[in-house]
């Protein structure tokens, strides 16, 4: 008989909004390299974004990345404290191919 392990994170999602593209984050609050980033557009098929990494960078930056080609070159969520709970919001970036878009993540359900 083997003894289940518990899981170390609990995942809260993410909800943000830009014109037609709707951004779902799952993250993985105690684990945030088991995070990621969907894009749906529409009647399309959503699209994946992974971490590049397993933590964030020194200034707080933690970026996605796309797994395969798309126009959205990657995520930036900014300002994450690793350390702490998993905020109501977070503030990120969509690097696209025709620019940059703002975004701002609120608690799926709030």
């Amino acid at each position: 008989m083997h003894a289940q392990q518990a899981k170390a994170y609990e995942v809260v999602h993410y909800i943000a909004r830009s014109g037609k593209f709707i951004y779902s984050l799952d993250y993985a609050d105690g684990y945030p390299a088991a995070s990621h980033i969907s894009i749906k557009n529409g009647k399309q098929p959503a699209s994946l974004l992974q971490p590049v990494s397993g933590a964030a960078e020194s200034n707080g930056d933690f970026v996605f990345r796309p797994a395969k080609g798309l126009t959205i070159t990657q995520v930036i969520l900014k300002a994450l404290d690793e350390t702490s709970s998993a905020p109501a919001s977070i503030k990120a970036i969509a690097m696209t191919g025709k620019g940059r878009v703002i975004l701002n993540f609120k608690v799926f359900g709030t």
